[in-house]
């Protein structure tokens, strides 16, 4: 099984704590169902005693499971039908309170990395082409391509919100290792633009 694999090949960074996040927003809509959490820590569980923070082996296991039994087109449309800046609360408020729309997406790049220990950023502005590319630490097969396009759904909300009238094309590029984007131009974000490179640590 490619996630197996990958969790193995991830170490100890599979061991990491995140945020239960969009993984919560799913499991309620669905009524966590015994098979979401088929092969995790709290396989056979009731659902009111996974806390707000599991271990990234636990997150990647129900993002496999939800592909695994065919849902996961229908959660993306769930996901891009909401009217709503992603992450939590606190996170939305943060974004919100960012001076530009660059510093916006800078944050969101910076903020993805936190939260997912597997994912790696990259974030250009160029004349009004907004590129931004996924790679992974390791190869997560179709889980890799679903979690970038839950990205992808997010990156689009995000500018909807903050900038509703901003004319910008989104570019999404998932990679299996980031290679670095050509220099910035002057772009209409900011007053200049930027490049960011999100690697965590």
């Amino acid at each position: 099984d490619e996630i197996l694999l990958a969790l193995a090949e991830l170490g100890e960074l599979a061991d990491r704590t995140v945020l239960l996040g969009q993984t919560k927003f799913f499991g309620d809509h669905l009524g966590w169902p015994d098979w979401l959490t088929h092969g995790t820590s709290f396989e056979g569980r009731p659902h009111s005693d996974i806390p707000n923070c599991i271990t990234l082996r636990d997150d990647l296991l129900i993002h496999a499971n939800i592909i695994d039994v065919g849902i996961a087109d229908e959660m993306v449309a769930l996901l891009a039908g909401e009217e709503r800046l992603p992450g939590s609360p606190s996170t939305a408020l943060v974004l919100m309170t960012e001076p530009t729309l660059g510093e916006t997406l800078r944050r969101f790049s910076g903020k993805l990395v936190t939260d997912n220990p597997e994912m790696l950023t990259e974030l250009m502005v160029q004349d009004g082409l907004l590129r931004f590319r996924v790679g992974y630490r390791v190869r997560l097969g179709k889980v890799g391509d679903y979690i970038s396009t839950l990205v992808h759904i997010m990156l689009k909300q995000l500018i909807k919100a903050i900038a509703p009238g901003a004319m910008l094309e989104l570019s999404l590029e998932i990679v299996p290792a980031l290679s670095p984007l050509p220099p910035a131009i002057p772009g209409a974000l900011d007053e200049e633009a930027e490049t960011v490179s999100d690697t965590g640590s």
